[in-house]
């Protein structure tokens, strides 16, 4: 369960960076204007989504947290969506930062 919501924050931020750098890459990729913002329209659907499934992921993770007597894991407004993505960026980089094997 907390894999999971490891693994999606980090989907999540991988798809932020695709999404901020298309714009500047894909004008080179892009055939057209129009490949190019139908791509820039994907890649932003895909943003969204993966965002939402982050969302629901510290939802599981904290109603567990909760029937369990366990402190909250994020525990914040889960309709605030820049906070929760300050969340996984958080959580990615605490990860990270304390090693693959802890």
């Amino acid at each position: 369960m907390i894999t999971d919501l490891i693994e999606i924050s980090y989907d999540y931020l991988s798809r932020v960076v695709d999404t901020s750098l298309y714009p500047i890459i894909g004008k080179i990729q892009s055939k057209n204007a129009e490949e190019y913002k139908y791509n820039l329209e994907q890649l932003d659907t895909i943003r969204r989504r993966t965002h939402q499934s982050l969302i629901s992921s510290a939802r599981i993770v904290d109603r567990y947290c909760q029937e369990n007597c366990l402190p909250l894991v994020y525990g914040g407004d889960y309709n605030d969506r820049r906070k929760v993505a300050e969340f996984a960026k958080i959580l990615v980089d605490e990860y990270f930062k304390k090693g693959l094997y802890g």
